[in-house]
Parts: structure tokens; C-alpha cells; sequence
């Protein structure tokens, strides 16, 4: 049988174990949805205007 102090450890580590079952995919989720929000501003976010697409022969890549 486990002393007291040991059993107090073991039940530290049980304690923060069971936690972490919890909190990590809510963390997960909850960074996914902030990454995601970030790119999609980033997409919406008004820059330089793009520039006209080039037209004449040297456009297109020469085929070898």
C-alpha cells in the first residue's frame, strides 16, 4: 500500500491529468477558430490594388 505523501502525488497527477483531458480540446477548437478568423480578416483586409494581367507572346512558359 502507498504512504500518504505518495498517494497525495498520485492523486496530483490525477487530478491535472483528468483536467487536461477537458481543457485540451477546448483549447484546440478555440485556436483552430481563432486561426481560421485570423486568415479569413487577413483575405478581407483591403491592400494595393492587383496588378493588370499581362497580354503579348512572352506570357505564357515555352513548352521543352
Amino acid at each position: 500500500m502507498l504512504d500518504s505523501a505518495a498517494m497525495a502525488v498520485l492523486a496530483c497527477l490525477t487530478h491535472w491529468y483528468v483536467s487536461l483531458l477537458y481543457v485540451v480540446p477546448v483549447l484546440a477548437v478555440g485556436g483552430w477558430g481563432w486561426w481560421s478568423s485570423k486568415r479569413i480578416s487577413r483575405r478581407r483586409r483591403p491592400g494595393p490594388p492587383a496588378p493588370p494581367p499581362r497580354s503579348g507572346p512572352n506570357t505564357e512558359h515555352a513548352h521543352v
